[in-house]
Formats: C-alpha cells, structure tokens, sequence
C-alpha cells in the first residue's frame, strides 16, 4: 500500500478466518452486515472501498447501504472486473451445478481457475462452499433503482474478459454524480491480479512488481492520501 494508507480485507462469512460460519447467499443482507461492522469499527477515517468481480457489485451495495443509513461515504470506489448491475442477467445459473460441472463451468466462463486449485481435489472441495454460495449471491441478485451515488467511481476491467464488455464497464458512468474514471488493462477476468490471460501466475504475485491495474489504484490511492494529509486528516 502507498504510504498513509492501511489496508483492511474484509473476510466474509465461510471465507479465509471464518471458515466455519456458513456463507452468505444474500449480496444485500451480506453488504447491510457488512456496514455494521465497518460503522462500529473502521469509520472514524476517510476511506475507499474497493472490489473485484462479486466483491464490486458488494462494494456497490455497500456503498448505497452506507447512504441509507445516514453513515459517512467513502472518497472513492474503486470496482473491478464487474458488470453494473442493471446489466446482470443470468439466463444460465451455474451455483447448483454439480461439482464436476461447476469447475467445467469456472473453466469455460472465466479463463480457469488457478492450476493450484484446479489440480488439487482436496483444495477445490474446501473451496467449493464458498464458490456456490457467491455465485448464487450474484445469480439471485436484484437491482434496484436508486439515485447515483455522490461518490466518485474508478471502474477496471480486462481487454481479455470474457464476461465484462468495454461497453458495459462505460455504463457504470449513471450511478454517480461525480467523476467516472474507466480504464481497461491486457488480461482476462482475472487482469487485477494476472496481466495474461489465465489466473494460473496469480501465486508468482509476491515476487512480482503489481500489476499495471494494481498500480493504477495505487496512484490514486496516493492521491487521496495527499488530500487527506493536506487537510490535516490521517
């Protein structure tokens, strides 16, 4: 991270440390939850939300929760690799597939999934869980009509993915006030993480320099930390 700025994952429920809490399958209810916790614990600063694929369209929801409830916004939001939700439309939902079918389904839609995960039954089966219960958040998900956000947008994708198009990620542009800044960067579904065009070479990323997308929220991020610091805030 760019100096000034802290980095707080948010572990979601059957994710990383909170495997066993069963996983949430409603992108609404989880993002209410989620300003909960944010409202008790991470407020008092100014801060960014950021998201990848599933993760943007909750860090969207969020966003509005975070307005609903009278709380303080963020300074930016930062969405990757994701449709704007008047978009998403699934004609051909794959979170009750079986097992076999659902990697197939991964594999096909996405570009793979990594080689580690892939090639590894016992690791996939961990994972299997977590994956169906967010596709299925995605897949049951419900938009509904609100006024743009007074939120300024950095909107990401990959020139190689699949499931995104440029246009779509242009779309984004209606659900803010503010500015919309929308950049797309070589790689598939997974460009925020692997500049080509599989997730295979996402486990080299500690001894690589970050991505050209990676660096692009970076600079912003020194940006706002700067506005923050001249302002006397931290």
């Amino acid at each position: 991270m760019p100096a000034g700025v802290d980095l707080l994952p948010m572990s979601l429920p059957g994710h990383d440390g909170r495997l066993n809490e069963p996983p949430a399958t409603n992108l609404k209810i989880l993002a209410n939850t989620l300003r909960e916790e944010l409202s008790r614990f991470a407020l008092d600063r100014p801060f960014v939300l950021l998201g990848h694929s599933m993760g943007a369209m909750l860090a969207f929801e969020l966003a509005r929760s975070l307005r609903k409830h009278g709380d303080v916004m963020p300074q930016l939001l930062v969405l990757s690799g994701c449709r704007p939700p008047h978009t998403i439309m699934v004609h051909k939902p794959i979170h009750g597939l079986p097992d076999t079918e659902l990697l197939a389904a991964l594999q096909d839609r996405y570009g793979g999934i990594p080689a580690v995960v892939r090639d590894n039954p016992e690791l996939w089966n961990w994972l299997l869980p977590a994956i169906r219960a967010d596709f299925q958040m995605i897949e049951t998900y419900q938009y509904s009509e609100e006024p743009p956000l007074d939120v300024p947008l950095l909107v990401l994708g990959g020139t190689e993915d699949g499931v995104v198009s440029a246009g779509q990620l242009m779309e984004w542009r209606q659900y803010t006030t503010r500015d919309c800044s929308v950049r797309q960067f070589p790689g598939g579904h997974f460009f925020l993480f692997s500049a080509g065009p599989t997730p295979d070479s996402v486990a080299k990323i500690k001894q690589e320099m970050p991505t050209p997308a990676m660096q692009t929220i970076f600079a912003r991020l020194e940006v706002f930390a700067a506005a923050v610091a001249a302002e006397g805030g931290t």
